[in-house]
């Protein structure tokens, strides 16, 4: 059974555009009428953000919208005037629709689908999704006369999703500096005239997603590792394996190989994985790490002479901890456990 989430469906549409491979040429229905809020479109959105959520089902990348976007009927502009109550929900969503009709037709392996606008509350918080399903894969809508409405029993399908966009209204106001935009890509691979149409910029900042991936490594260590000194252990481990792996990958590296690499056991990362998915964790598919924040990885090391030395570079920032002196070329470590260690052996 899919988990069930505080979700509230505050509107919802659907639209269909159609649209053979290797033609041009699109044909698009707009519905008059909103779907009926009821328990067909609760468990609709319930099972889109199960799917959604989940890594092992989905792909998904995180963006913000391109403000150098000059196109007339920008996605933003569209939802903020529905947002901002210039326009009806239902006149934004045909909008939308017909904008994906027109990106639609500049790709030639593409093929058409059903277009569901959806305005709804994740624990409180507003969002708005498009979702392109797959007309072809079961019977989710029924069309009766022009008028569209979900079946009265259905299963919505990884498979049936072709792409789909969410923005976090909350954050997406506030104008922040977050990727309050996340997409996934679906089966069909076809995500430049998806991005186009959405307008929104390739891909998550590289500071944002390299912090979101180590924060997930550090969060799952502290879950999984009771004692103390094994946790600090594990993660020592972990930051060599994320230095050494995103050094090595410093223009594209993908989750995968970092999870692979960082959890050589399979059994530790598909744990690794359940981590991810219940706390709903913004790891993006692929990212480019950011330079600043993969030195914090690094460290100073010196063996010669039976001196054996480890610092951390976060650590040689720490004036209260370890100090280099330049004028007497002397590195005074501070860090009181040394001393203790110090007097119990000596």
């Amino acid at each position: 059974m899919p988990e069930e989430r505080n979700l509230e469906v505050l509107n919802i549409v659907v639209h269909k555009v159609d649209k053979e491979q290797y033609k041009k040429d699109t044909n698009i229905t707009l519905s008059d009428d909103l779907l009926d809020i009821d328990d067909n479109s609760k468990l609709f959105l319930n099972e889109f953000i199960n799917i959604y959520q989940n890594p092992r089902k989905t792909s998904k990348s995180f963006a913000q919208f391109d403000k150098k976007e000059s196109e007339n009927d920008r996605f933003e502009d569209l939802l903020k005037e529905y947002i901002e109550n210039t326009d009806s929900f239902l006149g934004a969503s045909k909008k939308i629709a017909k904008r994906f009709s027109t990106k639609l037709g500049s790709e030639s392996l593409a093929t058409g689908g059903y277009v569901f606008c959806v305005d709804y509350k994740n624990e409180s918080k507003q969002n708005f999704a498009v979702i392109i399903l797959n007309q072809q894969m079961h019977p989710t809508i029924l069309e009766e006369n022009g008028r569209f409405k979900l079946a009265s029993s259905f299963t919505l399908e990884t498979n049936s999703i072709k792409m789909a966009a969410n923005i976090k209204i909350y954050e997406w106001k506030e104008d922040s500096n977050v990727s309050y935009l996340s997409y996934v890509r679906g089966r069909d691979n076809l995500t430049e005239y998806f991005k186009n149409f959405i307008g929104c910029t390739t891909a998550q900042p590289a500071k944002i997603a390299t912090y979101n991936v180590i924060n997930a490594v550090y969060g799952f260590i502290d879950s999984t590792h009771e004692n103390e000194d094994e946790r600090a252990s594990r993660k020592e481990r972990a930051k060599d394996d994320l230095y050494k792996i995103m050094s090595t990958h410093k223009e594209h590296v993908t989750f995968e190989t970092v999870r692979t690499h960082v959890f050589s056991d399979e059994d530790e990362r598909e744990r690794f994985m359940d981590y991810i998915t219940q706390n709903e964790l913004e790891i993006s598919e692929e990212f480019s790490p950011d330079g600043r924040v993969l030195n914090t990885l690094g460290r100073f090391e010196y063996k010669k002479r039976g001196i054996d030395i480890k610092i951390r570079n976060e650590v040689l920032k720490d004036a209260e901890r370890v100090e280099f002196q330049k004028d007497t070329d002397f590195l005074i470590i501070k860090d009181p456990e040394i001393k203790k260690l110090y007097c119990m052996q000596n």
